[in-house]
């Protein structure tokens, strides 16, 4: 490589002309200042390339980067490994019931623990969850409450799996005093769906998810029903 202008190297060689053909420079000479500079280049580049069995061209353009379509390119940006959760029993309903705490009375939600799994090819190091009224349930009923933090209990932990739970009940009211599940009398079935909302962290700085539980009825138990308050200390 006796021909090489000092200081650059085969590999600067080769990224700068896949940069001059992509814009169409060496196609068009007249518009690169220093012709003969840029012959040079190229007859220098043409020695490296039939030298060089790593960088051979076998096609008119098995050199340059294949085009990127929308998916692809969305699929290389978003990429993180492979993960699941799954929530473990997670009922279909869950009932508010009376509760006292602190000389008031509040309807809380009852036996509201979800047990929650995360599985991921990457070490896991932490994760969000949320509850959130269903998209079409709060567009019913005028709820802007968005996903609420819940607090996350560590159960069991694995380098690539970790067990952990929530409890609905570990929230009442947002931060601005909005009660987080206000019940809807009118259509409540519809009106009253929730569902869970899991982010994972990586231990490389990505996150994975969001992952959606199945939605979740929310409704008052019936006046009359065995164990129809409990106390909260």
């Amino acid at each position: 490589m006796e021909n090489f202008i000092p200081g650059l190297t085969p590999q600067d060689f080769f990224e700068v002309y896949k940069v001059l053909v992509k814009t169409e420079l060496l196609e068009n000479k007249s518009l690169v200042s220093g012709s003969e500079i840029l012959e040079r280049f190229t007859q220098d580049l043409m020695i490296f390339l039939d030298e060089s069995p790593e960088y051979q061209i076998k096609g008119e353009d098995s050199i340059f980067p294949e085009p990127c379509s929308e998916d692809r390119c969305n699929n290389v940006i978003n990429k993180t490994p492979q993960s699941m959760v799954e929530f473990l029993e997670l009922k279909d309903i869950y009932e508010k019931v009376q509760s006292r705490a602190g000389g008031g009375s509040h309807q809380r939600v009852a036996s509201g623990l979800i047990n929650i799994k995360a599985t991921s090819e990457g070490q896991l190091c932490g994760m969000n969850v949320f509850v959130q009224r269903m998209p079409e349930a709060a567009a019913l009923c005028g709820d802007v409450n968005g996903r609420i933090p819940l607090e996350v209990n560590h159960e069991d932990y694995f380098k690539n799996q970790q067990l952990f739970s929530v409890d609905l009940d570990s929230v009442y009211n947002t931060p601005n005093g909005t009660p987080v599940y206000k019940l809807a009398t009118v259509d409540a079935e519809r009106r009253n769906l929730f569902q869970l909302i899991v982010s994972l962290k990586l231990i490389d700085g990505t996150e994975s998810g969001p992952f959606m539980s199945k939605p979740f009825l929310i409704r008052s138990r019936k006046p009359g029903s065995r164990s129809n308050s409990f106390e909260i200390s």
